[in-house]
């Protein structure tokens, strides 16, 4: 019944063919308004001057519960304030921009790009930041106008940009990205931690291998933030068969997760290598080990105790007996070897006092 009302007050099916909202949230949208409507007088509305007073407010709140009233005037009516408002320079009309952005993201239609593509050239913050928002929730066609916020002059615009462009998984974004994580300009240590998290989002190498040329330099950036970011975004891509891209990240991994001085910036790449290796392998093995020998911080510990049993498998199972046996060893390293070794289907073949 929601939908069909929906359809109805949108102009009919043909709506909601061109929308790119789902359909869930097209119900979300309308949900506030049934409720509302079946509390209220018959017949009741919202005036046209409450509509504007939403907008001006910019609050998603506000503009949520005001939209679906001013849809019963149907798509057309509504697009055409739209439009009458952009084209306004009162200062009264002028102060909705930001909510006219948020209002479109809202409706999700491919109707709404060209006037948010307006919106995204505005002098005010406000306005492009909401308009970069919404471009982020009208599916298809959103890469190409985030990627050109990426080189907005305000920082809440780029970073916003990232973030939505990491959200939408786009490989078409990898590049620019890949860019910006090298070459942050005025965005600084902050826009390289978003494009860092936000390759990691996409998962995509890229062409030539772009994400993971990026990520490999920034692991030796002198900031840790930087650094744990890389590092989980290198445990997140998807290297299918490009098995040198594989293997640099795994070196690169390593040299983290054994020498930095960080802690943790130690514990992620330890999660990413076990990540990325889709098999049980001898040689990480040994490296879990040889890490295992030298790591004095209990929470590394823990988790190399744990990423032994993932990727020596059984091999381990000696390895791990010893250390829950070691009384000297921390309780909770302990307690992980134990439940590895259960873990590992072999703990029937073992005995250890602890």
């Amino acid at each position: 019944r929601i939908v069909d009302d929906a359809l109805q007050i949108c102009g009919g099916a043909g709506a909601l063919a061109e929308a790119t909202v789902s359909r869930e949230e097209l119900l979300g949208l309308f949900a506030a308004f049934r409720q509302r409507r079946a509390t209220e007088a018959a017949g009741a509305t919202a005036t046209p001057s409450e509509f504007l007073d939403a907008l001006r407010s910019g609050q998603d709140a506000r503009i949520r519960e005001m939209l679906p009233w001013q849809l019963e005037r149907g798509m057309t009516a509504t697009f055409g304030e739209f439009e009458r408002l952009l084209k306004s320079e009162a200062p009264a009309d002028r102060a909705a921009y930001a909510g006219v952005a948020t209002a479109l993201g809202m409706l999700g239609t491919q109707r709404s790009l060209g006037l948010l593509t307006s919106l995204l050239s505005d002098e005010r913050v406000a306005v492009r930041l909401s308009a970069v928002k919404a471009r982020g929730r009208v599916r298809g066609q959103a890469t190409g106008a985030l990627i050109a916020a990426l080189d907005d002059t305000h920082f809440t615009v780029y970073l916003e940009a990232t973030h939505l462009l990491g959200q939408l998984g786009d490989p078409k974004a990898v590049p620019r990205l890949a860019d910006k994580l090298a070459n942050p300009g005025i965005g600084g240590l902050a826009l390289q931690q978003k494009a860092a998290q936000a390759l990691g989002s996409i998962g995509a190498l890229g062409p030539n291998g772009a994400s993971v040329t990026a990520l490999m330099e920034a692991t030796h950036a002198p900031h840790d933030v930087l650094v744990r970011a890389s590092a989980r975004a290198l445990g997140q891509l998807k290297y299918g068969a490009d098995a040198s891209a594989l293997t640099e990240a795994i070196s690169a991994l390593k040299r983290l997760a054994s020498d930095h001085p960080a802690i943790s910036v130690r514990l992620e790449a330890i999660r990413s290598l076990v990540a990325i290796s889709s098999m049980q392998s001898a040689e990480l093995g040994a490296f879990v080990r040889k890490a295992l020998r030298s790591e004095r911080d209990w929470q590394v510990r823990e988790t190399l105790v744990r990423a032994l049993g993932r990727l020596w498998g059984t091999s381990a199972a000696t390895a791990l007996t010893e250390i829950a046996e070691d009384v000297s060893e921390d309780l909770g390293v302990r307690v992980a070897a134990i439940q590895t070794v259960i873990e590992l289907g072999v703990a029937s073949e073992l005995a250890w006092s602890v």
